[in-house]
């Protein structure tokens, strides 16, 4: 803050009372002027800086969520065909038979993660932002969140397929070291990629079903397919309104203007424009 200094000569009139009063209140003003101006500028700078670590952390969530679109392209059609050849044995009243299907290697399924905007909060740095923004980013992140939520609704009816897979596995009490090495080995080829932990499941006996376990295995899978159908949706929608902040969105009439999908996602802005 600027110093305001009273002249050195004595104040001898009304006249140069009056001035010396104006001379300390405009320079008072100058200075409370100066000071809201830096004030003004490093809470701009600070804005910028928030909006650019947003920015930047919308790109890396769009990342991860694409590692979960090559997910979806490779679980789905493996629960189709398993719960369809399931199907086929029951119907058969087990004269078909098939070997159990490996499960496809994958990069797993991943869910947006929000540091910078986790301590915006905290910190009170949100309120940097324009009113509209700041309910704009409140929404991708509640949008980002309701993805994860699904992704454990999904997570749970795989842990109850691993459950009941393991009630018809083929173990062996005296198995040699070595042939335990072999086996942890093959299963280590069967991740689920679920939750990035690797499936330790031993693979299934299906032969070794009933018809009441096949229905159960049959219904435990299309649970399965259920959830993930509805993981993938919200992941679609988590997907388009992070897309969106990447455009440039910065309010949620923006956002829902800008929203799309992946670049090989007919439904998106992009693609529709392009025909």
């Amino acid at each position: 803050m600027l110093d305001v200094h009273a002249p050195h000569q004595a104040v001898h009139t009304w006249k140069d009372f009056w001035v010396h009063l104006a001379t300390i209140s405009i320079g008072l003003l100058i200075a409370i002027g100066l000071e809201q101006s830096v004030e003004a500028i490093h809470r701009l700078h600070e804005r910028h800086r928030l909006e650019q670590d947003l920015q930047l952390e919308a790109k890396k969530n769009l990342i991860l969520m694409d590692i979960d679109y090559q997910s979806f392209d490779l679980i789905r059609p493996w629960l189709i065909q398993l719960r369809a050849k399931v199907e086929e044995v029951r119907e058969s009243g087990g004269k078909f038979k098939f070997d159990y299907m490996p499960v496809p290697t994958t990069k797993g399924f991943w869910w947006p993660d929000a540091p910078y905007w986790n301590t915006a909060k905290e910190s009170a740095e949100v309120g940097l932002l324009p009113r509209d923004e700041a309910g704009m980013y409140d929404l991708v992140y509640t949008e980002q969140g309701s993805m994860k939520e699904r992704f454990y609704d999904y997570a749970k009816t795989i842990d109850a397929i691993r459950r009941f897979e393991s009630r018809f596995a083929n173990l062996s009490i005296d198995t040699s070291a070595p042939d335990s090495g072999k086996v942890v080995s093959e299963q280590s080829k069967r991740d689920i990629a679920v939750g990035n932990v690797q499936n330790d499941t031993p693979i299934p006996d299906v032969s070794r079903m009933t018809a009441e376990d096949l229905r159960e295995y049959s219904v435990l899978l299309n649970d399965a397919l259920t959830e993930l159908s509805r993981f993938q949706g919200y992941t679609k929608l988590a997907y388009g309104v992070t897309h969106a902040v990447t455009l440039g969105a910065k309010s949620d009439e923006q956002l829902f203007q800008l929203m799309g999908g992946r670049s090989d996602d007919k439904s998106s802005p992009e693609k529709q424009a392009a025909h």
